[in-house]
Protein backbone atom coordinates (compact mmCIF):
# COMPACT_ATOMS: atom_id res chain seq x y z
CA UNK A 1 0.00 0.00 0.00
CA UNK A 2 1.18 3.62 -0.85
CA UNK A 3 1.70 6.28 1.92
CA UNK A 4 1.68 10.00 1.88
CA UNK A 5 5.40 10.05 1.65
CA UNK A 6 5.48 7.72 -1.13
CA UNK A 7 3.11 9.77 -2.73
CA UNK A 8 5.19 12.84 -2.14
CA UNK A 9 8.23 11.68 -3.82
CA UNK A 10 7.52 10.37 -6.91
CA UNK A 11 8.87 12.42 -9.27
CA UNK A 12 8.92 12.26 -13.23
CA UNK A 13 11.11 9.95 -15.45
CA UNK A 14 11.68 9.46 -18.75
CA UNK A 15 8.47 7.07 -19.17
CA UNK A 16 5.26 7.23 -17.13
CA UNK A 17 4.62 4.77 -14.49
CA UNK A 18 2.20 3.69 -11.92
CA UNK A 19 2.41 3.14 -8.08
CA UNK A 20 0.03 0.95 -7.00
CA UNK A 21 -2.16 1.49 -3.94
CA UNK A 22 -4.83 -1.80 -3.53
CA UNK A 23 -7.60 -3.08 -4.94
CA UNK A 24 -7.46 -1.28 -8.23
CA UNK A 25 -6.31 2.16 -7.42
CA UNK A 26 -2.91 3.59 -8.63
CA UNK A 27 -0.81 7.24 -9.17
CA UNK A 28 -0.45 7.71 -12.54
CA UNK A 29 2.92 9.75 -12.82
CA UNK A 30 3.62 11.28 -16.87
CA UNK A 31 6.98 12.26 -18.01
CA UNK A 32 6.31 15.61 -16.70
CA UNK A 33 5.44 15.03 -13.55
CA UNK A 34 2.03 15.17 -13.62
CA UNK A 35 0.17 12.78 -11.21
CA UNK A 36 -3.39 11.31 -11.30
CA UNK A 37 -5.32 8.91 -8.88
CA UNK A 38 -6.68 6.16 -11.34
CA UNK A 39 -8.89 3.42 -10.93
CA UNK A 40 -8.54 0.07 -12.75
CA UNK A 41 -11.42 -2.33 -12.77
CA UNK A 42 -13.53 -4.51 -14.78
CA UNK A 43 -17.45 -3.93 -16.29
CA UNK A 44 -19.03 -6.61 -18.34
CA UNK A 45 -16.56 -8.67 -18.61
CA UNK A 46 -14.17 -5.49 -19.90
CA UNK A 47 -11.33 -3.80 -18.04
CA UNK A 48 -12.44 -0.20 -17.72
CA UNK A 49 -10.41 3.40 -16.50
CA UNK A 50 -11.63 5.43 -13.96
CA UNK A 51 -9.94 8.82 -13.32
CA UNK A 52 -10.89 10.43 -9.75
CA UNK A 53 -8.35 13.22 -9.71
CA UNK A 54 -5.42 15.22 -9.38
CA UNK A 55 -2.76 15.29 -6.53
CA UNK A 56 -2.64 17.09 -5.10
CA UNK A 57 -6.13 18.51 -5.26
CA UNK A 58 -7.11 14.58 -4.42
CA UNK A 59 -5.26 13.48 -1.48
CA UNK A 60 -5.02 9.87 -0.96
CA UNK A 61 -7.02 8.78 1.79
CA UNK A 62 -9.62 10.92 -0.85
CA UNK A 63 -8.49 8.71 -3.72
CA UNK A 64 -9.34 5.53 -1.37
CA UNK A 65 -12.92 7.03 -0.46
CA UNK A 66 -13.89 7.54 -3.72
CA UNK A 67 -12.70 4.12 -4.74
CA UNK A 68 -14.63 2.72 -2.39
CA UNK A 69 -17.77 4.86 -3.77
CA UNK A 70 -16.79 3.55 -7.05
CA UNK A 71 -16.74 -0.32 -5.45
CA UNK A 72 -20.15 0.18 -4.56
CA UNK A 73 -21.65 1.64 -7.27
CA UNK A 74 -19.73 -1.85 -9.00
CA UNK A 75 -21.60 -4.14 -6.65
CA UNK A 76 -24.60 -2.36 -7.68
CA UNK A 77 -24.60 -3.49 -10.92
CA UNK A 78 -23.77 -0.03 -12.52
CA UNK A 79 -20.66 1.32 -14.06
CA UNK A 80 -19.00 4.16 -11.70
CA UNK A 81 -17.96 5.95 -14.94
CA UNK A 82 -21.42 7.00 -15.91
CA UNK A 83 -22.59 7.62 -12.58
CA UNK A 84 -20.04 10.59 -12.04
CA UNK A 85 -21.58 12.43 -14.66
CA UNK A 86 -25.22 12.20 -13.02
CA UNK A 87 -26.30 15.54 -12.64
CA UNK A 88 -25.00 17.39 -15.49
CA UNK A 89 -26.78 18.67 -17.87
CA UNK A 90 -26.46 17.23 -21.81
CA UNK A 91 -24.34 19.12 -24.19
CA UNK A 92 -26.68 18.69 -27.31
CA UNK A 93 -30.71 19.36 -25.66
CA UNK A 94 -30.26 20.09 -22.00
CA UNK A 95 -31.50 17.46 -20.66
CA UNK A 96 -30.86 16.02 -17.03
CA UNK A 97 -28.46 12.89 -17.64
CA UNK A 98 -30.33 10.40 -15.52
CA UNK A 99 -32.79 10.14 -17.68
CA UNK A 100 -30.14 9.30 -20.30
CA UNK A 101 -28.85 6.81 -17.97
CA UNK A 102 -32.38 5.04 -17.89
CA UNK A 103 -32.11 4.65 -21.23
CA UNK A 104 -28.00 3.27 -21.04
CA UNK A 105 -29.21 0.84 -18.15
CA UNK A 106 -32.35 -0.14 -20.39
CA UNK A 107 -35.17 1.04 -18.30
CA UNK A 108 -37.07 2.68 -21.02
CA UNK A 109 -36.16 2.31 -24.60
CA UNK A 110 -34.42 5.14 -26.80
CA UNK A 111 -37.41 5.94 -28.74
CA UNK A 112 -39.43 6.76 -25.75
CA UNK A 113 -37.15 9.07 -24.43
CA UNK A 114 -36.61 10.33 -27.53
CA UNK A 115 -40.44 10.81 -28.02
CA UNK A 116 -40.24 12.88 -24.53
CA UNK A 117 -37.89 15.11 -25.96
CA UNK A 118 -39.62 15.93 -28.87
CA UNK A 119 -42.70 16.57 -27.13
CA UNK A 120 -40.81 18.85 -24.27
CA UNK A 121 -39.61 21.19 -27.22
CA UNK A 122 -42.96 21.56 -28.67
CA UNK A 123 -43.97 22.38 -25.06
CA UNK A 124 -40.97 25.33 -24.72
CA UNK A 125 -38.02 24.17 -25.09
CA UNK A 126 -34.94 25.45 -26.97
CA UNK A 127 -36.29 25.51 -30.39
CA UNK A 128 -35.08 22.53 -31.97
CA UNK A 129 -36.71 20.90 -35.08
CA UNK A 130 -38.16 17.75 -34.30
CA UNK A 131 -35.95 15.67 -36.78
CA UNK A 132 -33.22 17.11 -35.37
CA UNK A 133 -34.34 16.00 -31.78
CA UNK A 134 -34.74 12.84 -32.99
CA UNK A 135 -31.37 12.29 -35.15
CA UNK A 136 -28.89 14.10 -32.75
CA UNK A 137 -26.25 12.71 -30.40
CA UNK A 138 -26.44 12.16 -27.04
CA UNK A 139 -22.92 13.68 -25.98
CA UNK A 140 -21.30 12.76 -22.47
Amino acid sequence: MLTDKAVRAAAAKEKAYKLTDSRGLYLYVSEKGHKSWRYKYRFEKKERLLTLGTYPEVSLAEAREKRDEAKKILREGRDPRLVVRRGRPCLCIGIDIRRVDRVRHGLRSYRAAMDELANAEKQGGRGWANDRVENSYLLF
